[in-house]
């Protein structure tokens, strides 16, 4: 329990602090696929977990997991902070260093002043929770930030993640659980991988509405044969369709909902409140999930699977209509662009 609870901090804290590092290093040409890496290291880690864990003990598998973070440590304690950083610390000279070493010994001077201009506007008003919500660009990266994030959450991928070998079991096909779990986080991988290196050149938006889009099918789906199984019609020329519609589902989830949402975070707000919002959004996060995941079985005992499922995907629906008339593009755009788009009058000054 102890361990859990540890553990618990540790992951809230990387979910907090790596979209907020990843976004203040990353060159306005990668900024996207950077921001999806997190997903592909999270995705490894639950192959590595899915692969090993039926075949060893609890004990077995936690020293094996706890190698990963070992390993993290020793090698990013040598890492620079970022220039933001170091400019909302009056440390002109570090910054440079810092952008000099990120750019591979590259000429920094214009991006420096410009990271610089930026900083001094923004460090006028120092950031505070209730910013997020009273200054008219955070108010709407906020609204943007926490639609992508319920998409994200409102498919049910954590109570599907929870739950998939029972899903599988229902499926009528004769099929090892534990493999059909394996193959689910290896078409993650695949495809989460897939999305980081189109992200920079497709763009955020569309990503977001085809994965949307594409779960919302897949739940549909899923949905309409567990109601046909519950209304006991014969369904066995179809007993492949859970596990062909989940592999489906999982494609279209690491396409765009599952890394795409951190990528946004982590370039959407200004430096004087990205660490508030990033905290606060991984909370939202992290309680959304934990009660997607509550409510499934609530759901599924009561009133049958396929009642929890037409529920997904009527709220991923939904959710498609925001990403396609709220959400804006941010490919391509620096973080002073960013910000003008969403009407941030304090960068307007900047020359």
């Amino acid at each position: 329990m102890i361990g859990r609870f540890i553990n618990g901090i540790a992951v809230g804290m990387t979910y907090t602090t790596i979209p907020l590092y990843v976004g203040e290093i990353a060159q306005v040409s990668v900024r996207g696929a950077l921001g999806t890496i997190s997903n592909i290291c999270y995705n490894v880690g639950t192959l590595i977990c899915f692969s090993i864990g039926p075949f060893v003990t609890r004990q077995t598998l936690a020293l094996i997991c706890m190698t990963f973070p070992i390993l993290f440590f020793i090698s990013f304690f040598w890492m620079p902070e970022t220039p933001y950083f170091y400019l909302m610390r009056k440390r002109g000279k570090s910054a440079e260093k810092s952008l000099f070493w990120l750019r591979d010994n590259k000429d920094v001077k214009d991006e420096l002043q410009e990271m610089t201009d930026l900083v001094e506007i923004e460090q006028r008003n120092k950031g505070r929770l209730i910013d997020l919500a009273i200054v008219k660009g955070n108010r709407k990266a906020t609204i943007i930030v926490l639609g992508i994030f319920s998409a994200q959450q409102f498919s049910g991928i954590s109570a599907i993640q929870a739950y998939g070998s029972i899903i599988f079991n229902q499926s009528d096909l004769q099929l090892n659980s534990d493999i059909v779990v394996i193959i689910m986080g290896m078409v993650t991988l695949v495809s989460s991988s897939f999305t980081t290196l189109v992200v920079d050149r497709f763009g955020r938006k569309p990503l977001m509405i085809v994965s949307t889009f594409g779960c919302s099918l897949c739940l549909l789906f899923i949905a309409i044969y567990f109601h046909l199984k519950y209304c006991a019609v014969d369904i066995s020329v179809i007993s492949w369709l859970p596990v062909v519609t989940m592999i489906l589902f999982f494609i279209f989830y690491s396409f765009g909902n599952g890394p795409l949402p951190y990528a946004v975070l982590g370039e959407i707000y200004p430096t004087n409140v990205k660490a508030w919002a990033t905290m606060l959004i991984s909370i939202y996060s992290a309680i959304i999930g934990s009660i997607v995941t509550k409510i499934y079985q609530i759901v599924a005992d009561g009133w049958g699977e396929h009642a929890i499922f037409y529920t997904f995907a009527v709220v991923e629906i939904i959710f498609l209509f925001f990403i396609i008339f709220v959400m804006f593009e941010t490919k391509g755009k620096s973080f002073r662009e960013i910000q003008e788009h969403l009407g941030a009058s304090v960068i307007k000054h900047i020359p």
